[in-house]
């Protein structure tokens, strides 16, 4: 038996393991193939791009496309127009909609009329709601997650009158508007996303409570004194107290002690932790001890200290946006050997440190997964890594700037990515 012997049934369960180049890859072999790949739930995973140009040839596609893209930043013509053409011919099951350029409120009345099943729905620009529409906006029943670039006053009542089964918000908390859309909608939110606020609105939005709420990202805080520091601080604990089912916390600003010490304490559910550290007191994490279904920890700032005490069992993956250094490795061994997925990549260089792969290859045992980025602070030979043959476990490895492949030996590896090679 070959694989053109196989039920679809077969195909289908092969074709979920592969990801969307592989898909399109298997696409190419027959058409009985090219019928399977995208198809059915797989479809969920691709994304329509709807380009610049030539476009037209694209009205004759005939697969169900879910998640359409459109930037038309860069259009000379009206993109509405070209968007909203798309949707009235092909009719689409669209599922998810990102739009990369200003609308108006009749442009977005007509485009959501047009995709019914809509579940996410991602503006990146403003919204022009000065002008008429003509006619009723449709009540988006099946949304459940919304991107806003901003929200202006006028816009506050047909958001929240349209989309009553909402549990995903990713907004800004700028404005005395947005404020109250995030208050209106507390009661049913499970995802809060703050992409940028103000200390003196976000002081009010800690004020607040989401019965439902299990993950929570603050990407941009400003604080302007040290008392608007104060202020968030203090209501930060308040905050994460009445929050016993966060699951999952993302906080991409410089991340106070006395919230770590709240957190642990009044969040037992709390399975992934995303902080900043700009200049972290040694022990600063000690208390994450107390999290005993803690297990995907992510940390971005300066790394050179011991942060932890004791140890946490349930911790399995930790990526660094930063070279941590040998001081830091030690302590995250003594604290967590047991992991199996290490991804160090940074994302600039304003701590750098000496990156200690051989500490790694001998030390951590237990890895499957390892993703290093090697362009900085490490040998020029990548000397570190002739260990890691020690790594018995390790399936997947992704190297960044390899300058010498001859030092991976042979091992278990299973996919080997390497990126921006420099020398055989």
């Amino acid at each position: 038996m070959n694989l053109n012997d196989m039920p679809d049934e077969v195909l289908c369960q092969i074709f979920d393991k592969l990801d969307v180049y592989e898909l399109k890859l298997a696409s190419l072999v027959c058409r009985r193939w090219a019928e399977l790949t995208f198809a059915g739930q797989r479809m969920d995973r691709v994304w329509f791009m709807l380009p610049d140009a030539d476009w037209e040839p694209l009205l004759n596609i005939k697969r169900p496309y879910r998640n359409i893209n459109h930037d038309g930043r860069l259009l000379t013509e009206v993109p509405f127009e070209r968007l909203s053409r798309l949707l009235q011919i092909l009719k689409l099951p669209v599922r998810m909609l990102q739009i990369d350029y200003g609308l108006t409120f009749e442009e977005l009345r007509l485009i959501l009329l047009e995709v019914p099943e809509l579940q996410h729905l991602s503006i990146k620009s403003y919204i022009d709601s000065n002008g008429k529409t003509n006619g009723p906006f449709p009540v988006l029943t099946k949304l459940k997650c919304l991107e806003l670039y901003r929200l202006e006053n006028n816009e506050f009542d047909f958001f929240a009158m349209n989309i009553l089964n909402l549990h995903s918000l990713y907004m800004s908390c700028d404005t005395d508007s947005e404020l109250e859309a995030w208050k209106h909608l507390s009661g049913q939110l499970q995802l809060v996303n703050i992409n940028q606020s103000k200390a003196t609105h976000f002081s009010h939005f800690l004020e607040l409570t989401f019965p439902h709420l299990e993950d929570f990202t603050i990407e941009k805080l400003i604080c302007e004194t040290t008392e608007e520091e104060n202020i968030v601080s203090s209501r930060g604990n308040d905050f994460f107290r009445r929050h016993s089912l966060l699951r999952r916390l993302s906080v991409s600003v410089t991340f106070l002690v006395e919230w770590i010490r709240s957190i642990t304490i009044h969040c037992p559910n709390l399975t992934y932790l995303d902080l900043l550290l700009k200049d972290p007191e040694e022990g600063i994490l000690e208390s994450l001890v107390h999290c005993p279904l803690l297990k995907h920890l992510k940390l971005d700032g300066k790394l050179d200290t011991k942060l932890f005490r004791g140890t946490i069992k349930s911790l399995e993956s930790v990526k660094l946006r930063m070279h941590p250094s040998r001081v830091f490795l030690e302590n995250l061994f003594e604290t967590a050997p047991q992991l199996y997925y290490l991804e160090i990549n940074p994302i600039c260089y304003e701590y750098l440190q000496v990156l200690d792969c051989k500490f790694i290859c001998e030390k951590f045992s237990c890895l499957r997964r390892l993703e290093l980025d090697l362009t900085y602070g490490t040998p020029a030979d990548n000397s570190g890594l002739v260990r890691i043959d020690r790594l018995v476990h390790l399936e997947k490895l992704k190297l960044w700037a390899l300058n010498n492949i001859h030092c991976i030996h042979q091992n278990n590896v299973r996919c080997l990515t390497i990126s921006h090679f420099v020398s055989l």
